[in-house]
């Protein structure tokens, strides 16, 4: 009799010990699975950021060049002004050489012939 009752005693321990380390290994199980999801939504963050650094980078990327391709075409547009100006005044200057030329020329030919 006495040998049962510890017997039973003994089982109901050992049953409330084993519902202790299966409550707790449910426990440690659920913190592990929220510690998973935590882990996965911080890693869905940082691949959105690094998505909107890339988003951010190329439109920044665009801009620059849309910027340094302005740049260039009012550098080309200068450059062409500035040729076409130098042009006109080498083209002005050689117009009075020229005339400046005619005009000694008829000095000159209306000093002989007198």
């Amino acid at each position: 009799r006495a040998l049962e009752r510890a017997v039973v005693r003994h089982g109901h321990a050992a049953n409330a010990m084993l519902d202790e380390h299966w409550a707790a290994c449910g426990r440690a199980l659920d913190d592990a699975c929220d510690a998973i999801a935590r882990r996965e939504a911080h890693i869905a963050d940082l691949a959105d950021a690094e998505r909107r650094v890339g988003v951010a980078h190329r439109a920044t990327s665009d801009v620059l060049a849309a910027q340094w391709r302005g740049h260039l075409r009012r550098t080309e547009d200068a450059e062409e002004t500035a040729r076409r100006t130098v042009h006109r005044a080498e083209t002005q200057r050689r117009r009075a050489l020229y005339e400046w030329g005619t005009a000694v020329a008829g000095l000159l030919k209306d000093a002989f012939v007198r």
